[in-house]
């Protein structure tokens, strides 16, 4: 190989990292629903013709919103991989900001709906879901499985609220009009630019894909005699790979109709060159793995109260401590975000 081509290779692999980040940073706009929470539940108030006294109820109901949202965003990433297989890294992540652009611009125009909104998210979960896997995927192929990268790319898809929850509460808010406890935000100011926010929001995810898509190159599909290429060889045999900077894995049982979980947590951890015995696991047998659960309750018991705090936060603050400064609550949002981002290098010097 020459060395032009060594160069337009590393350079090419770089290219997939920055499109991985910038996916990265739009499927994170997928946790600013809960800091806007109470944005949407003092609009739906003011354009209510129910009691004033109903804010805390529509505030419970925005829950559902997440919820909703996250539920999708689950299921969609269980297949994000496999669609990405079938039309390629581009088109996915089409399909993804088509999906997360238009429920975003759709709510701009339904936003006193509940149940329209709890429509629109399902659509905004599938499409961050879509696109979740695909920078994972791509960075294992390009950086061979260099689990450092990993770990940065779940820094970036934590941190990126910390930019983004700020520049929320200053578009809609700029006077940092304090919150009523009983009404929320009533300023007739505030509450037009609640719809507007959507829009700048669908603006920035476009913004964010549409570099993806310049940057992170489509899949092909490796032969067996392709020595630049990763071959992952799932139940059909045939992988995709988004960059021309690919080791192929040996494997002396390439032929296999087995799987081997080129996306697995266990590929992360435990990146084995001479026994690949523990990625031939179909998906009946990770779910039935011992393994597999103990990593489920762990996930399970951090993601629990994850959520709650940042579902919950400012609301909290709000109700029970009193704290009606909507700059200063959302800079405290910011910050444990940030402090997340930061802390997923620290555990994994640690572990």
């Amino acid at each position: 190989m020459s060395s032009t081509q060594s160069k337009a290779r590393v350079h090419n692999k770089w290219f997939v990292l920055s499109a991985s980040i910038a996916i990265q940073l739009s499927v994170s706009t997928l946790f600013l629903f809960g800091n806007g929470s109470p944005y949407i539940a003092s609009y739906m108030v003011s354009t209510s013709d129910s009691p004033r006294m109903l804010y805390r109820e529509f505030l419970t109901s925005c829950n559902w919103i997440f919820a909703t949202q996250y539920i999708a965003f689950i299921i969609s990433s269980l297949l994000g991989a496999h669609i990405q297989q079938q039309i390629g890294a581009r088109l996915s992540l089409f399909l993804s900001a088509v999906l997360m652009c238009g429920a975003t611009v759709f709510c701009h125009f339904i936003l006193s709906n509940m149940y329209a909104l709890v429509f629109v998210s399902l659509l905004f979960g599938c499409g961050a879901g879509i696109a979740y896997p695909i920078s994972f995927v791509s960075c294992l192929q390009c950086f061979q499985h260099n689990y450092l990268v990993i770990v940065f790319l779940n820094a970036c898809l934590i941190a990126g609220p910390a930019l983004f929850i700020p520049l929320q509460s200053h578009l809609i808010n700029p006077s940092n009009i304090a919150f009523d406890r009983r009404f929320g935000l009533q300023d007739p100011t505030v509450m037009q630019h609640v719809p507007v926010w959507f829009l700048y929001l669908a603006l920035a995810i476009a913004v964010l894909q549409g570099a993806a898509m310049l940057l992170i190159g489509n899949n092909s599909t490796a032969s067996d005699n392709d020595d630049d290429g990763v071959i992952f060889y799932s139940e059909h045999t045939v992988a995709p790979h988004s960059c021309d900077c690919q080791s192929k894995l040996k494997s002396k049982k390439s032929k296999s109709k087995k799987y081997i979980a080129y996306h697995s947590i266990y590929d992360i951890a435990y990146p084995s060159t001479d026994d690949t015995a523990q990625y031939q696991m179909k998906p009946m047998e990770v779910i039935f793995s011992m393994k597999f659960w103990q990593l489920w309750m762990i996930h399970f018991i951090n993601m629990l109260l994850f959520f709650f705090m940042i579902l919950n936060v400012k609301n909290f603050a709000i109700e029970c401590l009193r704290i009606t400064d909507d700059h200063y609550l959302s800079t405290i949002a910011s910050v444990a975000f940030a402090c997340s981002g930061v802390a997923r290098f620290i555990w994994w010097r640690l572990y």
